[in-house]
């Protein structure tokens, strides 16, 4: 049994708790969230439903606004936006708390993350980016050797609260910051291939990031405006 959270019930964490909890079966995966209003209300009544072509999946989730309802984690998803980082970093600090020692944050956000140069060498070994993490506020909260980084290749919009629907893509590549493969990455990853994601374990999560930020910034400006403004392309 893995114990997954989920911090960002939007497209691309709906979509991961969707297919783990759908694939893997309630004796393999427990799925949580860290839920608010009306998206809580939904997964309360409803549990998390996902779309992905012709299939309907329809997943229980334990949901709530307190972290201590929900127990502890092996595995927390962290799929906010970028500008709400600051204010859910305090929530994943105090899930971590919660859980033992073995516990990551699987961080499946676009964008240079606040740990990208913590486990580099070279010249830029140990740069802080202030712009991304204020005063150091999120390394703090959230420290790096607690991080999984990630990059995804999928395209998923949320159609109302607790509601995601998977138009294409199911690519994941995940690393740890300092490069290898733990067992713990390992675990994690066995899970997510059973679970039908297209998979890659990076040598160096860093390059990926980089390769998928070059994307996006040559290619959102010139699709933006064929896309409808509610669907999260990653």
């Amino acid at each position: 049994m893995i114990r997954v959270g989920v911090v960002g019930m939007g497209a691309i964490g709906g979509w991961i708790a969707g297919f783990l909890g759908h694939r893997l079966g309630a004796d393999a995966v427990q799925v949580s969230a860290y839920a608010r209003g009306a998206t809580r209300d939904a997964l309360h009544a409803h549990g998390l439903r996902l779309d992905s072509g012709e299939a309907r999946m329809v997943v229980p989730v334990q949901a709530s606004d307190r972290v201590d309802d929900l127990g502890p984690q092996d595995l927390i998803v962290l799929a906010v936006k970028g500008p709400s980082l600051r204010e859910v970093a305090p929530v994943v600090e105090d899930w971590l708390a919660s859980c033992d020692a073995d516990a990551r944050v699987l961080v499946a956000m676009n964008g240079v993350p606040w740990w990208f140069f913590e486990r580099l060498d070279g010249p830029c070994a140990g740069l802080h980016l202030d712009a991304v993490d204020p005063g150091g506020e999120i390394t703090r909260r959230i420290p790096v050797d607690r991080v999984i980084g990630s990059v995804v290749h999928a395209s998923c919009a949320v159609d109302a609260p607790g509601h995601v629907r998977h138009v294409m893509g199911m690519g994941l590549i995940l690393g740890e910051p300092g490069g290898g493969v733990t067992p713990v990455l390992q675990r994690i990853a066995d899970a997510f291939t059973q679970a039908g994601f297209q998979l890659t374990l990076s040598p160096r999560i860093q390059n990926d990031i980089w390769y998928k930020l070059w994307g996006n910034m040559t290619m959102n400006p010139i699709s933006a405006r064929k896309l409808p403004l509610q669907v999260d392309t990653r």
